[in-house]
């Protein structure tokens, strides 16, 4: 079929009319139908008039009644290659952008590009600051709102220019049913969409080679020197797996703890696939060996108040000190300070280890949650990532200060870390949400995997009635909301609120059957394969199981390309 595709389009170009230019393109795109169309360039004296080859074949199959382009054939005058301009690239992701794109000069030489490489970070809806399109009504499904009464049972959603607009018991009508697109429900779960308050969006590409290492082992002898020489445009690519895999498991919000270079880029790709939340960039000033990685901590504070500005109304930032090992007491005072003058997150690491709980007393004289007390980090703009290792105290002192911890159990176990003291935390008041942490140390991003583990390692501590599976679902949804200060956004399916909801297929063998409460059902039985529709702002991000926006296999070859490059750079081999 692709020979038959540039055949046409070498034919139809010879038909093309460019007096002025002498450049003539002939396009024939197949269509889903597998129908094919063609176009060709026609230009006018009056040079805007004029009108491309590629929308002229993609005019053609929208007058036909198709919709979607599956490959497409350019081919030109030029002798070589010649990429479609800037507006055609946008219409052909409009209809085509898992499709294949062929490139024919006129010597008869070839190149196949998809369409993300053709127009990477490219513009779609879910960058619009509203829904455009018809109000969305999800009916027929079981709902959990995770809102404060606990509501749930059968219930309509009506969302439109991305928020929450009306919710009904199904049946009790009074929802607007004009002009709407019903999404079928059918046997389906539906629940608030996840916030992750833990995770590592530079790092997916090392996922898989880092095994075998505890904290310390794992940070130098893998982690930081490759973030040290990580690109950027490895840092985009490891930012779109990392993101594509949250949205497959339903996770829509984050707090990503970043690198030290290219957290523009990092966030940039997050938010192209729809993802949102709080964006951090790290500050190392006390690194000796991978300097690459080090920086004055009022540079730092100064680049992520610059991004913060520059990414008003799209995402948050907040400030993130690696830990107590990596910082002096400088560092952390530059941090407290502008995280009380701007109100700002900060989000780092804490007492992992018992390892480093006894280094940061040789380095600082202070455990790490006395340290950060003293410094005055201490509250609810803090956000601590593991505290494994935390004594009565401690844990008295994190609830009395309303500072959050971010649990990571599959890390915690992976690198031997130990199992935190969760039960404890909450029964004193802390507020203890969840987060897969780095591709690297868990090997995945699946929040099911966390919360699955995080009831079961309390339940073997403290006995089967130990930390409830709808306990579990309000640390990934309201409580991992309310951490990052979006709770007013999300976290819950409520009038108002933003439409971020994942819908979960529950007929499935693996999940059947269970109790219309449903939580023990998501907690334990289910996982990112029940994720059939994921919706961020009121868009599908993940509609029928599949990410959109993204070709999947091309980034899946892209990622291991350049995590093989990475690799060989770093350390002269692949693992």
């Amino acid at each position: 079929m692709r020979e038959e595709l540039i055949e046409k389009a070498i034919k139809v170009r010879d038909s093309a009319y460019a007096p002025y230019s002498g450049f003539k393109v002939g396009v024939a795109l197949l269509a889903e139908s597998g129908r094919v169309y063609v176009g060709t360039n026609v230009e006018n004296a009056s040079f805007p008039v004029g009108t491309c080859a590629e929308r002229s074949a993609i005019s053609a199959m929208v007058a036909g009644g198709d919709r979607k382009i599956v490959e497409i054939a350019i081919a030109t005058t030029s002798e070589e290659p010649v990429p479609p301009c800037g507006m055609c690239r946008q219409a052909l992701w409009e209809f085509g952008r898992e499709a294949k794109v062929i490139l024919v000069g006129a010597s008869g030489k070839q190149v196949v590009l998809s369409m993300p490489e053709l127009l990477p970070w490219a513009f779609g809806a879910h960058h619009l600051g509203g829904a455009k399109g018809k109000p969305l009504l999800l009916k027929g499904g079981f709902v959990l709102t995770m809102d404060a009464q606990g509501t749930s049972g059968y219930l309509d959603v009506l969302i439109e220019a991305g928020k929450i607009t009306g919710i009904a018991r199904a049946g009790q009508g009074g929802m607007r049913a004009d002009d709407v697109e019903v999404i079928d429900c059918t046997g389906c779960v539906l629940l608030p969409s996840f916030v992750q308050t833990h995770v590592h969006l530079c790092q997916t590409l090392w996922r898989n080679r880092a095994d075998g290492l505890s904290l310390m082992g794992w940070l130098r002898q893998r982690t930081l020197p490759l973030e040290s020489h990580l690109s950027q445009e490895e840092a985009r690519i490891s930012a779109l797996l990392g993101g594509c895999e949250l949205l497959l498991g339903g996770t829509t919000t984050i707090a990503d703890f970043g690198t030290a270079r290219h957290t523009e880029t990092i966030v940039e790709a997050a938010l192209s696939l729809g993802l949102k939340g709080v964006f951090s960039k790290v500050i190392m000033d006390d690194e000796e060996e991978f300097v690459g990685l080090r920086e004055a901590p009022e540079k730092a504070v100064e680049e992520v108040l610059a991004l913060a500005q520059k990414f008003k109304g799209r995402a948050l930032f907040a400030f993130a000190p690696r830990f107590a090992l990596s910082c002096s007491r400088h560092a952390f005072e530059v941090v407290a300070k502008a995280s009380r003058e701007h109100g700002m997150l900060v989000h780092t690491h804490c007492a992992e280890t018992e390892g480093e709980v006894q280094d940061t007393v040789r380095r600082f004289g202070l455990r790490p949650v006395a340290l950060y007390d003293e410094l005055g980090l201490l509250g609810n703009r803090l956000l601590l990532a593991h505290c494994v290792h935390l004594d009565d105290s401690e844990i008295e002192k994190l609830a009395k200060t309303q500072t959050t911890v971010a649990h990571c159990p599959t890390t915690n176990l992976k690198l031997g870390s130990g199992i935190a003291r969760i039960k404890e935390m909450l029964d004193k008041g802390v507020r203890v949400t969840l987060g897969a942490d780095g591709a690297p140390c868990n090997n995945n991003l699946c929040v099911f995997n966390e919360m699955r583990l995080a009831s079961l390692l309390q339940k073997v501590r403290h006995g089967a009635q130990a930390l409830p599976a709808i306990e579990v679902l309000k640390m990934v949804t309201r409580d991992g909301a309310k951490a990052l200060g979006l709770f007013d956004e999300t976290g819950s399916i409520e009038v108002n609120k933003r439409a971020d909801i994942v819908v979960l297929d529950a007929q499935k063998v693996w999940c059947t059957p269970w109790d219309e409460d449903y939580a023990s059902a998501i907690v334990h039985s289910m996982d990112r394969q029940n994720c059939r529709d994921v919706l961020s702002d009121g868009r599908f991000v993940v509609r029928n199981h599949k990410i959109l926006g993204i070709d999947e296999q091309e980034l899946v070859r892209e990622a291991k390309k350049a995590s093989d490059y990475l690799f060989e750079r770093v350390f002269g081999r692949l693992s």
